[in-house]
């Protein structure tokens, strides 16, 4: 066999290729959080409209940016 790979070998090799692509997005979004201070958190906090950010230190407000908020919730004034 000669030329170019068979259609299902080539589309397997670009599914992997884009699972690989998404992980990659998704460490870089992860680790993009890291970098920034309270402020710029709390800033993005504000624009994703999280509930309860004013009470949150720099590490409830990274879990709450990347989805892994569990159980939390706003504390009653």
């Amino acid at each position: 066999m000669t030329g170019a790979p068979p259609a299902r070998i080539k589309d397997a090799a670009h599914k992997r290729r884009a699972g690989e692509t998404a992980q990659a997005k998704r460490q870089t979004k992860a680790s993009s959080f890291d970098s920034l201070t309270k402020a710029e958190l709390y800033q993005s906090a504000t624009d994703a409209r999280i509930a309860g950010r004013s009470s949150m230190n720099r590490e409830k407000l990274i879990k709450a940016l990347r989805g892994d908020r569990g159980r939390l919730k706003a504390h009653p004034s």
